[in-house]
């Protein structure tokens, strides 16, 4: 009986033993797995812990880049502040300067204002006591050494039109049935001759009582430039030289031009 007893309480005590050293191996595993576990997690944790630490130190580097740029930004700030600053100066200097060159040019145009019209007057002067000079016999009679007798004057400017325009002659010298159409001027130029002879393309239009005129033209003048005398002598067209009061000289070209 009592042996019996003792027996089963060997098999209770071999299967509390069982049952303990179950729990034990199941905590064991479970301990080698949270450990395992924990090991990655570790791991994992420095494997971010280096990402941090790489992270700050890129983000160093831009925090420095960040204070050169600005550095850099208000450096060229100040920079560009002193160059507006000269601009500004360099304009306000150039608008002053401007001012006085026009209040110059001012001064000067009215000088040459003055001056033009002291020429004008001058040239007028000049140019009438021209016309009137060559209205008198000594000049007139230059011409009947060509056969041209000239009975009647018309001094000063005269205009006349035309369908598609008109033109102006200084002095037409004629009798009943011939005109001499004479460009006055103190200073003849090659230009002057060009114009004159494309005006008189035109003149029986613009000047009807002479349409059936034998016309002929003639340049007098103090003073020839650019050999203007020769251009008009080579053109068909009287020269007329007057070299003081009353005095001229008169040259006909080799063929005389007609119109």
């Amino acid at each position: 009986m009592e042996g019996g007893k003792k027996m089963r309480n060997i098999n209770r005590d071999h299967s509390i033993y069982q049952s303990i050293t179950k729990h034990l191996d199941s905590a064991s595993r479970h301990i080698e797995a949270t450990s395992e576990q924990l090991k990655r997690i570790m791991e994992g944790c420095e494997v971010i812990n280096r990402n941090i630490e790489k992270t700050q130190i890129q983000i160093d580097k831009t925090q420095i880049q960040i204070d050169k740029n600005s550095e850099a930004l208000e450096r060229m700030k100040q920079e560009n502040e002193k160059t507006f600053k000269r601009m500004d100066d360099e304009t306000a200097a150039l608008k002053q300067y401007l001012r006085e060159q026009d209040r110059e040019r001012k001064i000067e145009q009215a000088r040459i204002d003055k001056r033009m019209a002291q020429l004008d007057g001058l040239f007028s002067d000049h140019w009438s006591k021209l016309i009137e000079a060559l209205a008198t016999p000594a000049c007139l009679n230059l011409f009947k050494k060509y056969d041209i007798g000239i009975t009647q004057v018309y001094p000063g400017a005269r205009k006349g039109k035309y369908p598609l325009g008109e033109m102006e002659v200084d002095m037409i010298l004629c009798n009943t049935t011939v005109a001499v159409v004479v460009e006055v001027k103190t200073t003849c130029r090659k230009e002057d001759v060009d114009h004159f002879l494309k005006q008189m393309k035109h003149f029986k239009e613009a000047f009807h009582p002479f349409a059936n005129y034998t016309i002929y033209t003639a340049v007098a003048a103090i003073k020839f430039n650019q050999s203007s005398d020769h251009i008009a002598l080579s053109k068909g067209m009287f020269v007329i030289h007057c070299s003081g009061e009353n005095t001229f000289s008169l040259t006909a070209p080799k063929e005389i031009k007609k119109y």
